[in-house]
């Protein structure tokens, strides 16, 4: 089954021009594709049609008679959130003292140690309309 996008509706969504009177159910995967320039077979000459660009797949969200909400199926799993953690390792005084280092009287170097450690925390993000160029009258294909 094959489609157009008539709407962008909001940054996830778009409607398309098929409906439940033309066979869509609530578990259709459609994928978008932007029509490309038509290629020709470089022996014949013979149009081998247009190149398909795939864009984006979509779920059904929602079906009208003639009218099917589309919705973003792809996610991708982003890194760039940094937590910062900060760590304190405490040195065993007792140990020092039985040494008798200088730190048994008060005169040594703190050796108390802080590491600051910065971490990624992946999160996962649904694809925008938007970062994939949709736009009105792309193709929507059933997949």
């Amino acid at each position: 089954m094959e489609a157009k996008v008539i709407k962008i509706v909001d940054k996830y969504k778009v409607a398309i021009n098929k409906g439940s009177i033309d066979g869509v159910s609530k578990d259709d995967i459609f994928m978008i594709f932007e029509k490309g320039e038509e290629l020709f077979d470089p022996d014949t000459k013979e149009s081998l049609g247009n190149l398909e660009i795939p864009k984006l797949r979509m779920k059904v969200f929602n079906i009208q008679e003639k009218i099917t909400l589309l919705e973003s199926a792809e996610t991708v799993i982003e890194t760039d959130r940094k937590i910062k953690r900060t760590i304190k390792k405490y040195r065993d005084k007792r140990s020092e003292l039985l040494g008798l280092g200088l730190a048994a009287y008060g005169l040594g170097k703190n050796n108390d140690e802080e590491q600051t450690i910065i971490e990624e925390e992946p999160k996962e993000r649904t694809v925008t309309v938007q970062e994939k160029n949709i736009s009105t009258g792309d193709i929507a294909r059933k997949i």
